[in-house]
């Protein structure tokens, strides 16, 4: 749903003097605090963050705005625009606005995206079933285990997205559920002492689904206080940003090295990489290793998103001959491969490894060399399996997002398995945008792991 197609009315039924300036209150608690602690003005949001984005934190307080009711309990701007206005709007439109004045912001994982169709989404603060969101723009653009902070209502049998919807990365997100679990504690322990206080004969039970309602209610600012205090982190510089190439794969300096057989003449290597068609020579036995320009990719969508938590290194060039990979040389005896991620360094070291054995399997030496090219269901399968090499080493390796335990160590505890569910969730998210643009390892399949880990049964 559109906000300006359906809730275009609504809106300016809130610029008469009774709501503004309640409103502009509302907007205050959700863009004041992140703008006063960064030193902007909160006009400037739009020449920062952009349009798109200034527009979207104004309707996240706009919908909150239309949640919110005096203190009595009887004040609301959606009850009185229906009850003056409604004849002007669709049954639609009437009841997509009441399920909006009754819904709650929260966070939510997404997984089983139809593109153009719809996805699978879990509240994860609520903890609740995923449910079936009918969604098209959204769906071109989102991976497997993607996060975002929406409202999901149900309107004429279908579960749709409301139109202020912020995208949270992982380690953003596992700081906004921090503060929604100390929230809701808080809530607990307030609403406790109330009903004792109004003698309410209501069970524990009762009393905890009720507070965590009301905590969650009233913790919408936060979603946009936290994602916009990280945006204009990011756009003033303040953090450091996280550096990630173009495939979004972490910045990790790697280097692979082939030693060459005993009696290898050095002009049979050069003539051999001089022919491969992935790598143009810079003189002084150096090339650069590209990608062919069929097969650029763009920078991951996170270096679109206002809030600039990743960066994209695009490397030493673009343009015609496409983005650079790394650098291939010629050194003593051996051929040396860097690079600027392990993924890259897999699918180099497949490349050059079978270049490499292609030439010294050529008789007679003297011959001219054949272009490379190597199928791409071959190239997937000898990556996949360097892949395998490197994750089943990893099971047994310290890991930071573990708390510096092994995957197998985290295994065994209830806590440590959370965590590494989340980490496998975010190996799968960061993979998940490789395999449109073509890369071997985009569709790596990590449910092997699920099931040596025995975790298999929280992939959901």
């Amino acid at each position: 749903m559109a906000i300006s197609d359906s809730l275009s009315g609504l809106m300016k039924w809130m610029e008469r003097p009774e709501w503004a300036g309640e409103f502009r209150t509302v907007f205050a608690e959700h863009v004041g605090e992140a703008c006063e602690q960064a030193g902007v003005d909160v006009g400037d949001l739009a020449g920062l963050l952009g349009d798109y984005t200034a527009m979207i934190l104004f309707g996240c307080a706009f919908e909150d705005f239309l949640t919110r009711t005096d203190a009595e309990g009887e004040r609301n701007i959606v009850a009185d625009y229906l009850k003056r206005r409604g004849w002007k709007e669709s049954v639609t439109n009437k009841r997509y606005i009441q399920a909006l004045r009754d819904s709650e912001m929260s966070l939510y994982e997404i997984s089983e995206v139809v593109p153009g169709r719809s996805f699978l989404a879990r509240d994860m603060v609520r903890d609740g079933k995923p449910v079936r969101v009918s969604e098209q723009t959204a769906t071109k653009t989102l991976r497997q285990w993607d996060r975002l902070a929406t409202r999901i209502v149900e309107l004429n049998g279908r579960h749709v997205m409301s139109g202020g919807t912020l995208p949270f990365d992982h380690p953003l997100s596992e700081e906004l559920l921090r503060e929604l679990r100390s929230a809701r504690r808080q809530m607990r322990g307030t609403f406790k002492e109330w009903s004792r206080e109004h003698d309410l004969p209501l069970g524990a039970a009762t009393q905890r689904e009720v507070a965590d309602g009301l905590a969650l209610g009233w913790s919408a600012p936060l979603f946009s206080a936290m994602w916009l205090e990280d945006a204009l982190d990011r756009v003033l510089g303040n953090k450091k940003p996280h550096l990630v190439n173009t495939d979004g794969d972490d910045i990790e300096s790697c280097h692979v090295r082939f030693p060459l057989r005993p009696g290898t003449l050095v002009q049979q290597v050069r003539a051999r990489l001089d022919a491969v068609t992935e790598l143009r020579s810079d003189g002084d036995d150096r090339w650069t290793w590209s990608d062919a320009p069929d097969r650029q990719t763009e920078a991951p969508r996170a270096t679109e998103q206002a809030a600039g938590r990743t960066i994209a290194v695009t490397g030493m060039m673009m343009g015609e001959d496409g983005v650079s990979l790394g650098n291939v040389e010629l050194v003593g005896e051996a051929v040396v491969l860097g690079t600027n991620s392990r993924r890259r360094a897999a699918r180099g070291e497949t490349l050059l490894a079978q270049t490499l054995d292609q030439m010294l399997a050529a008789r007679p030496r003297d011959a001219a060399p054949a272009e490379s090219t190597i199928p791409s269901e071959v190239q997937a399968e000898i990556v996949h399996a360097m892949l395998d090499k490197h994750y089943r080493a990893q099971l047994d390796q310290p890991v930071p997002a573990l708390g510096d335990v092994s995957p197998r160590e985290a295994a065994r505890t209830a806590p440590g398995r959370r965590k590494l569910v989340a980490w496998l969730k975010y190996l799968e998210n960061r993979t998940a945008g490789q395999k449109a643009a073509g890369d071997p390892t985009g569709d790596y399949d990590f449910g092997w792991m699920w099931a040596e880990l025995g975790v298999e049964a929280l992939r959901k």
